[in-house]
């Protein structure tokens, strides 16, 4: 898609033009159950529709997004707004993604030509470039990752009325889908990784599922055969006893997933390394440690591949 938009966020429509930290009228705002890991920075998501227009659910639970659809995220280190990410569904049907960088007084963004990489308060920051976004919004993962059934099921204080309420029924309510979730769909929710009450497979699930599971899964962006849908069974993702197709990281023996030792599992090593074996691949510089423990204490809790 051949797209011209303004070089600062006040101009693009999406955000008011005197307070482009706030999204344009009409914008709706969700959150995902288990958010993408992103250098730590906290994100405040918002969707546009085109008049007249509706979201259909397919039989995975992905949202399909109508053409002309406009999504709209905020990235936030601290206090500070440094990113705005918007992804733009063409006339066309193809999807394309822009990175707006926050000037220092937070009164208004720039549109960032081509990937960098900027020291934004002691941090280094990816900005990420046009192509970059298209590697994780995989056409697989319906290409608007997060808006999903199983991520969507969830209470959520809406910012505009104050009011506490399931994003499904919020927006089956205002009338933006086709057709509402089934009974089946809404009976499906991830965990939160950082929920205690959960038990420890499914939050490690969840935060493989948002994190990894847009590539990594049939018709995905890698060349892997690895399932890591929340969805599949452990036994069905070809990992668990599986050995690596590109590279042991000199782990002799080492398996994708080894259960009970995730030293030697490549799912949990390839998390914390820091040279170009890491995944993701692209967009983070920062290791999710937080993350790569959870993984980590499933992995080694685990008795076999069933």
């Amino acid at each position: 898609m051949d797209t011209e938009l303004p070089q600062q966020l006040s101009a693009t429509g999406c955000v008011k033009a005197n307070a482009p930290w706030q999204p344009a009228d009409g914008l709706i705002p969700y959150r995902p159950i288990e958010a993408f890991w992103s250098d730590g920075a906290e994100k405040t998501r918002y969707l546009a529709l085109p008049d007249n227009t509706s979201i259909s659910i397919d039989n995975q639970g992905d949202f399909q997004l109508p053409r002309g659809s406009v999504l709209v995220k905020h990235f936030a280190l601290g206090q500070s707004l440094v990113e705005t990410r918007l992804y733009l569904h063409g006339a066309d049907g193809s999807w394309s993604g822009y990175s707006y960088q926050w000037d220092d007084a937070g009164t208004d963004a720039q549109l960032v030509s081509g990937g960098q990489d900027v020291d934004v308060g002691g941090q280094l920051w990816h900005y990420p470039s046009a192509g970059e976004c298209n590697q994780c919004h995989t056409s697989a993962a319906s290409f608007s990752l997060g808006l999903e059934t199983d991520q969507l099921n969830s209470q959520f204080t809406y910012p505009q009325t104050g009011i506490s309420a399931n994003q499904l029924d919020t927006l089956a309510a205002i009338g933006v889908f086709e057709t509402p979730a089934t009974s089946a769909q809404r009976s499906r929710r991830l965990s939160q990784s950082s929920d205690t009450s959960a038990t420890l497979e499914d939050r490690a699930r969840s935060y493989l599922h948002s994190n990894c599971s847009h590539c990594h899964r049939p018709g995905g962006t890698s060349q892997s055969t690895m399932d890591l849908r929340a969805t599949t069974p452990l036994s069905a993702t070809a990992t668990c006893g599986v050995e690596p197709a590109n590279g042991d990281l000199g782990r002799t023996g080492a398996r994708l997933v080894q259960p009970g030792d995730a030293d030697n599992s490549l799912l949990h090593l390839r998390m914390v390394v820091t040279d170009s074996n890491r995944m993701p691949p692209i967009s983070s510089l920062q290791v999710d440690n937080r993350g790569a423990e959870l993984v980590a204490d499933w992995i080694n809790q685990l008795p076999g591949c069933d």
